[in-house]
């Protein structure tokens, strides 16, 4: 995903990955496939899921310096105005996560972890856009897939004892989910109240949240 001069563009490019990331595990569940198939659709669509949610939030934030349009029409405009480039865009957002004397991002790795919404929240005020007040809305939404994917991210990632024992403790505390011995089970699992698997929620929820990001 890129900057562009327009947020549905934006929108556009992480919705058609979140729709990948859906069909694969779909495929995997409703083919009966063994549990190792099914696993490993599973963890690499939440990894990969992670990995666009921070990449839209990164993309979303650069997108700023073009004064990007809305899809009800009007543009984003910045109250900061020393973010002229992608490096004092990034080097504000940083201070605003790491402190004021952080330094510039010379890569990636140097630059705030995008997925946790906090980090977003706190580089928008930095940067001041008009749009603030519906971010802030936008990330109120009554969903806990940002707080609770990246348990299972770190699972996925890592696959030891005490990863799999977070997630499962996620699963248990926030969806009641219980007598599942692995998180792809309880990724799995219809939660009560819910249409379809947890997963396939989450996806669906952070589409949601990405939308309201963009109208």
């Amino acid at each position: 995903m890129h900057a562009s001069t327009d947020l549905v563009k934006v929108f556009g490019q992480a919705s058609w990955r979140l729709q990948r990331i859906r069909c694969q595990i779909l495929v995997a569940a409703v083919a009966n496939a063994r549990f190792a198939d099914v696993d490993l659709r599973v963890s690499v669509g939440v990894i990969e899921a992670q990995n666009v949610w921070a990449n839209f939030l990164r993309s979303y934030l650069l997108s700023y310096l073009t004064a990007p349009r809305r899809r009800r029409g009007d543009r984003v405009r910045l109250g900061n105005l020393s973010a002229a480039t992608p490096g004092d865009l990034l080097h504000i957002a940083a201070k605003a996560c790491k402190g004021a004397a952080a330094s510039a991002p010379l890569v990636r790795r140097d630059e705030p972890a995008w997925h946790d919404i906090s980090n977003f929240l706190r580089a928008c005020k930095a940067l001041g856009p008009t749009n603030l007040k519906e971010v802030e809305e936008a990330l109120s939404t009554q969903t806990r897939v940002f707080t609770d994917l990246p348990a299972f991210r770190n699972f996925y990632a890592h696959r030891n004892e005490e990863s799999c024992a977070r997630a499962l403790g996620v699963a248990q505390r926030q969806y009641l989910i219980a007598g599942v011995k692995h998180p792809t089970e309880a990724l799995l699992k219809t939660v009560k109240n819910r249409p379809q698997a947890l997963i396939l929620d989450w996806l669906d929820e952070m589409e949601i949240v990405m939308g309201f990001l963009c109208d």
